[in-house]
């Protein structure tokens, strides 16, 4: 028999009260949410049924969305849980070289834009310069 949703808001509260932020308590608390989420799902299906709204279909598919990467979320929580601490090692240095190569190549990225700006920016101050310093003519009929 599954517990009710009013049950479940419950129990989802009082973890999301708890101060424990272990393994354990982000994975039931990842499960309770999945739950409640795909719960209201399935109410607001049945009621889609009945009305019809575009408005519901909409907001019932961006909750399906949630509901699929919740899912993926706890499958992935389960995997790194049954892994070595060898094998969550390399996964981490790998995350960190790929991070690593992703900062240098938007630094250079940012490098070469500022440089952009930089050139264009000194070649427009050169042609003012120059503006500037023509002598006007009729300045120099004056004197």
């Amino acid at each position: 028999q599954a517990p009710t949703l009013s049950y479940m808001l419950f129990v989802h509260r009082n973890k999301l009260r708890s101060r424990d932020k272990g393994f354990t308590q982000k994975l039931s608390l990842t499960q309770s949410k999945l739950y409640i989420t795909d719960t209201l799902i399935s109410e607001k299906k049945k009621d889609l049924f009945v009305q019809r709204g575009l408005d519901d279909l909409a907001t019932l598919n961006r909750e399906q969305l949630f509901c699929n990467y919740l899912e993926k979320k706890v499958k992935h929580m389960l995997a790194w849980k049954e892994m070595s601490p060898e094998e969550r090692m390399q996964i981490k240095q790998a995350v960190l070289a790929i991070r690593k190569g992703m900062e240098s190549q938007d630094n250079q990225e940012q490098n070469c834009a500022k440089r952009q700006k930089l050139d264009d920016g000194s070649e427009l101050w050169k042609t003012e310069r120059v503006q500037h310093t023509i002598p006007d003519e009729q300045c120099c009929e004056m004197t």
